[in-house]
């Protein structure tokens, strides 16, 4: 077993050498020199990284942040040196985070626009997971357990949580439908972001984003909508 181990892992040094001396075949530096690789599901993080890519160091708030690394807006800028607050109401969730996201501040409670208990939705694919009765509905051939889970508001976790005079340079959330119930929970006089992403399932057009009820909400408070992926909305605070 350890010489099969063993000669697994000079088979993966040689490959990794290839890369760098610019041998391989599939990946060469020279062709590849301008490649961005990305963690988020949509690229959220590539846009970020344009808009920070002369910050060295920065924070983040990631409500409902599902996983350190996969489908995540924030672990490229972890790797870059960032650190921030990760919130996901996923039982044994925070296990992960704390091994591989040692720097951040990791929590196991869920975010809504009041303090209460909401029934958690379970499903084979845990990134659908949700707070939202309908949209578990939807999605009820995938079900594999609900309980009810702590939520509490934005502002009372930034309350606790958000280390004294910091500046949050984005907060992103996905939480499957209740996206402007965890918006409605911060307060926004005193912690503003730079950058705000929400997901908006369905709206497959400008003039859907435009008239919607969390954009409407964002550019009260002052924001201005900035870029749109599939299922995501970036807005830019229009004060600062």
């Amino acid at each position: 077993m350890f010489g099969r181990k063993l000669r697994a892992l000079v088979g993966r040094l040689r490959k990794a050498y290839s890369v760098l001396a610019d041998t391989a075949f599939c990946f060469s530096k020279s062709e590849y020199e301008y490649y961005s690789f990305s963690f988020s599901q949509e690229g959220e993080d590539g846009i970020l990284q344009r808009l920070f890519e002369s910050k060295s160091l920065g924070f983040y708030v990631d409500v409902g942040s599902h996983h350190p690394q996969r489908f995540s807006n924030t672990y490229r800028f972890y790797l870059r040196g960032w650190h921030g607050i990760n919130i996901d109401p996923l039982p044994g969730s925070k296990k992960g985070f704390d091994i591989l996201r040692n720097r951040d501040i990791n929590l196991e409670v869920g975010v809504s626009d009041l303090t209460d208990e909401l029934v958690y939705h379970a499903f084979q694919e845990p990134a659908l997971n949700t707070f939202d009765p309908g949209i578990a509905e939807s999605r009820v051939s995938q079900l594999i357990s609900k309980a009810k889970v702590k939520v509490r508001t934005l502002t009372d976790i930034l309350d606790q949580y958000l280390p004294a005079n910091q500046n949050i340079d984005f907060l992103t959330i996905d939480v499957e439908g209740l996206d402007l119930q965890v918006l409605r929970s911060n307060d926004w006089t005193r912690y503003r972001p730079t950058y705000v992403l929400a997901e908006a399932l369905g709206m497959r057009d400008i003039c859907q984003v435009i008239e919607s009820d969390l954009h409407k909400y964002m550019n009260s408070l002052g924001y201005s909508f900035f870029a749109k992926c599939v299922n995501t909305l970036l807005f830019v605070d229009s004060r600062g």
